[in-house]
């Protein structure tokens, strides 16, 4: 399986933040597999981060990983998605 880069927090509102590799999943019903040429984070994947045990909406398992702000090519589509389709720019 092939693998791509990540940021994952370890632990809830302390420690680090590490890069380290994950297998790259297929895409689930509803959603899409994105290559991703460029990706940022904003203040709201710190405030995730610190507020996240105290708030059960927040994900809560760790090691977690943040980053909503990316662009890239669709690589790959699950099922009933109809909006993307394989090399569309997003």
């Amino acid at each position: 399986m092939a693998e791509q880069k990540a940021l994952f927090v370890e632990t809830p509102t302390e420690g680090k933040w590490v890069v380290r590799t994950r297998d790259i999943q297929k895409p689930g019903p509803g959603q899409v597999l994105i290559k991703v040429h460029a990706a940022s984070l904003n203040p709201v994947d710190y405030y995730i981060w610190k507020l996240a045990p105290k708030h059960p909406g927040f994900p809560q398992e760790y090691p977690m990983i943040l980053g909503f702000d990316s662009s890239g090519i669709v690589e790959d589509v699950g099922e009933g998605v109809t909006k993307f389709k394989k090399g569309d720019r997003v």
